[in-house]
């Protein structure tokens, strides 16, 4: 697995999307009170991460074993190498 250039794309594109996240969650505050005049920027920063949270366990959902592969097939296209190989025909022995 660690030898495969998917790996290090998917983990890639992970640690993206969370450094992303923790910038906003960061600064939600400070864009809520400059932008919108907000005060009570602590309340979108707790609804940001509760949002967060439950979207977490809801995305749990599609890497549950019988769909294991929704979420992946969700966020990137297969790489080459784990397309499934096209069936083998089977002929009959002593035919």
């Amino acid at each position: 697995m660690l030898r495969t250039p998917a790996f290090y794309l998917m983990w890639f594109v992970y640690a993206c999307g969370a450094g992303a996240g923790l910038m906003i969650i960061a600064k939600l505050a400070a864009i809520a009170s400059v932008q919108a005049g907000v005060s009570l920027g602590f309340v979108l920063v707790a609804s940001l991460t509760l949002g967060n949270g439950f979207g977490r366990i809801l995305a749990a959902r599609f890497v549950h074993p019988p769909q294991r592969r929704v979420a992946p097939a969700l966020a990137l296209p297969p790489a080459p190498e784990s397309r499934p190989a096209a069936p083998r025909k089977r002929t009959p022995v002593g035919v």
